[in-house]
């Protein structure tokens, strides 16, 4: 795994910081229920998720619990979680520092701190990915 906001490289043409186009972001990869990466424990350790929804007047994003109940207890646990997903096939990712295990609409859901800045990867080199399906 190298996600974009651990490494040193500078991408910061590529980075999101108005709130209002980071929520329109995370919003539209809601609306096509984009498969979302959660790296945790510096990157050994994933979550496959989806964003339920985004409150942009609370400052908080729902994200889909996954389907390891061990991976869910861990990734609660982590200090920092880096999400990587797409937009229109274009690579997208966030970070949190924490996630907390809530109830959204009768089940089990994650909450994190709507992300102050988002890295929306636009070069060529990473135009069009795929994101790859788990088994």
């Amino acid at each position: 795994m190298n996600p974009e906001l651990m490494n040193g490289s500078d991408n910061s043409e590529y980075l999101v910081h108005a709130k209002t186009e980071i929520v329109h972001i995370l919003r539209a990869i809601a609306q096509k229920t984009e498969l979302v990466t959660a790296y945790f424990n510096q990157g050994t350790d994933f979550v496959l998720t989806s964003i339920l929804g985004v409150d942009a007047a609370a400052q908080t994003v729902i994200l889909d619990y996954g389907a390891n109940e061990q991976a869910n207890r861990q990734v609660v646990e982590c200090a920092k979680i880096i999400f990587v997903t797409t937009q229109d096939k274009v690579r997208v990712q966030f970070a949190a520092n924490n996630m907390e295990k809530i109830t959204y609409d009768g089940r089990d859901a994650f909450r994190i701190k709507l992300p102050d800045l988002l890295l929306k990867l636009q070069r060529r080199e990473y135009y069009r990915l795929s994101t790859p399906v788990a088994n």
